[in-house]
């Protein structure tokens, strides 16, 4: 943030030092919150994309058509949940 003045930078300063005074978790701040939110869904997207190629390398590793088939549709539905929840 660029300050035009130091009166600004000091009306600033005072404006953290009552937030800071007034909440007492970060989890308070609506930016916690959010962040919170955020690794929330980002963990879930990975984990279900992550999910997918574990599906395609076991069923690969199974030696059989039948098996490796049914693996690709497991992995299938896993990527179609990533895309809905994107």
């Amino acid at each position: 943030m660029l300050y035009p003045d130091a009166m600004s930078l000091y009306l600033d300063a005072q404006c953290m030092k009552v937030t800071m005074a007034l909440v007492k978790r970060f989890e308070d701040l609506r930016a916690g919150q959010a962040a919170r939110r955020l690794v929330k869904e980002t963990y879930a997207v990975t984990r279900r994309e992550a999910f997918a190629q574990c599906n395609i390398a076991e069923g690969f590793e199974s030696g059989t058509n039948g098996d490796f088939s049914r693996f690709l549709t497991y992995a299938r539905a896993s990527a179609a949940e990533v895309q809905s929840s994107s």
